[in-house]
């Protein structure tokens, strides 16, 4: 019930008194006096009654209604209180939200960063060949089939995780970063109260097709089996370029809900 109505109904109960009282007043008092009976009303034998008898009926008239209203004041400060209460829980929520935005663009910025400081050199003179997001093309490309595979890729061997674990070797420097940084923002993100299904999205989208290929590789590597409860949380390969997986049945490795699809 609202404060307008509670003093609604506070008028409407006062009123009920009032015409209560009224409706005592106007009943008829009678007495026998010697062996008459006289009647009058009960407003009439009050007005004749000694003062103090005045007092005490005014007193306890008094008393009532203040009594009532002071059940209406409580009821009133309670849902005040409740109203301020909704509010403050409110106001947390949206500063959880707020602080929590900060945090996730702050996790886009770093993520951001760390790629950008990836970079592939020559051996011979350390020459920056590839460098920021152009560099997991590189990876990519140490996972390609040898031209032999590629003519008769059904006959061939399936080393491509033996391919992903020696070019992790040589780049684990860069990749060990990266992977490090994903896995626990993924998980900050996941046990957050306050984030929402357009984060993961706008998680997923920072990620480059050639991205989401090695990141594929990795989830499929023994380094990389804890990142999967979140990549089906996040079903992060929604948008992953099934046609440029190795081998076509890699996809099949995986449960379908980690490329956005219900089981």
């Amino acid at each position: 019930m609202s404060g307008r109505c509670l003093i609604l109904f506070g008028f409407l109960l006062t009123a009920i008194f009032v015409f209560y009282c009224w409706y005592l007043a106007v009943q008829p008092y009678c007495r026998v006096t010697e062996g008459v009976s006289v009647c009058i009303s009960n407003y009439e034998k009050f007005m004749k009654s000694p003062p103090n008898e005045k007092g005490d009926t005014f007193a306890g008239l008094a008393g009532s209604l203040a009594f009532l209203w002071i059940i209406i004041t409580v009821l009133l400060q309670g849902k005040e209180l409740s109203l301020q209460r909704e509010e403050i829980v409110k106001t947390n929520d949206h500063l959880k939200e707020q602080n929590f935005d900060s945090f996730f663009f702050e996790l886009i910025s770093t993520h951001n960063s760390i790629v950008d400081a990836i970079d592939i050199r020559k051996k011979s003179d350390r020459t920056v060949i590839r460098r920021g997001r152009d560099s997991f093309g590189f990876f990519l490309n140490e996972l390609k089939l040898d031209p032999a595979e590629s003519r008769y890729p059904h006959q061939a061997e399936d080393k491509t995780l033996e391919k992903y674990e020696r070019m992790y070797k040589v780049h684990h420097s860069d990749l060990g970063h990266y992977f490090r940084f994903l896995y626990n923002s993924m998980r900050a993100i996941e046990e957050s109260e306050v984030a929402k299904k357009k984060h993961r999205r706008l998680f997923r989208a920072l990620f480059s097709d050639d991205e989401l290929l090695i990141i594929f590789y990795n989830v499929l590597s023994d380094r990389g089996k804890k990142l999967i409860p979140y990549i089906e949380s996040f079903e992060f390969f929604d948008n992953i370029p099934t046609d440029r997986l190795i081998y076509k049945n890699h996809r099949d490795l995986l449960n379908p809900i980690c490329f956005g699809e219900n089981q």
